[in-house]
């Protein structure tokens, strides 16, 4: 019988990811102006060119092969050793081997498909290769690879799959993770599609001086 994954580490990343979630959705409404508006638009509309790219072209085998080189990506980046990708048109795994220094990321790695923004980190790529002069075009591009991603993510959630059956406490568990990290990154993203680094040097600057509160009211 195989142990299930997800250790303290995986389990504490809960409460924090909930509270990105909330924090930053707290935080949303105030960014909102004229020029904030237009963004999101832009930012819109490229989101759904990105769904329907997804729709139309990434399945069956191209599907698959993402998902998997997503396991290995993270897997690599935890540190461990590629063993080996297959790939079908319906099917595939990745092997890799862990030490138990990197046990702890298994958890992750086995949830990597379901989150990792691929095409966002290609957009910003495209971006920096070919100096996209306008801010508006930079979003658009933005808003096409977080659809293909976001649509890719969620495209294969299920309660049947090994990714989530595995995890310790079963598919639910698994969900919740995913839920909440795709929220996390969706809102850091939406806070700069509105305002760009000043947006999101506001968030950690006002989780700063929050945090700074807290201490000296209890510390002080």
């Amino acid at each position: 019988m195989t142990t299930p994954i997800g250790g303290i580490a995986f389990f504490l990343s809960f409460p924090c990811l909930l509270y990105v979630c909330i924090a930053n959705f707290i935080l949303i409404p105030t960014f909102l102006d004229i020029s904030a508006t237009k963004n999101l638009s832009q930012f819109g509309a490229g989101f759904l060119v990105g769904v329907l790219i997804a729709s139309f072209y990434i399945k069956d085998r191209l599907s698959v092969f993402i998902h998997e080189l997503e396991h290995s990506i993270v897997a690599n980046l935890c540190g461990n050793k590629h063993k080996e990708m297959k790939y079908e048109s319906d099917t595939g795994h990745y092997k890799y081997e862990y030490t138990k220094e990197t046990e702890k990321y298994n958890a992750l790695i086995s949830l990597a498909p379901y989150f990792l923004p691929t095409f966002l980190f290609l957009a910003i790529v495209i971006n920096v290769l070919f100096y996209l002069s306008t801010q508006s075009v930079l979003i658009v591009i933005l808003g096409i690879g977080y659809g293909i991603d976001l649509k890719k993510n969620w495209a294969d959630v299920s309660p049947i799959q090994t990714d989530f059956t595995g995890i310790r406490g079963g598919y639910y568990v698994g969900l919740v993770f995913v839920f909440l990290i795709n929220i996390a990154i969706g809102s850091f993203l939406l806070i700069w599609v509105m305002q760009q680094n000043a947006g999101v040097a506001q968030v950690f600057l006002r989780q700063w001086e929050f945090w700074g509160r807290c201490y000296l009211s209890f510390f002080s």
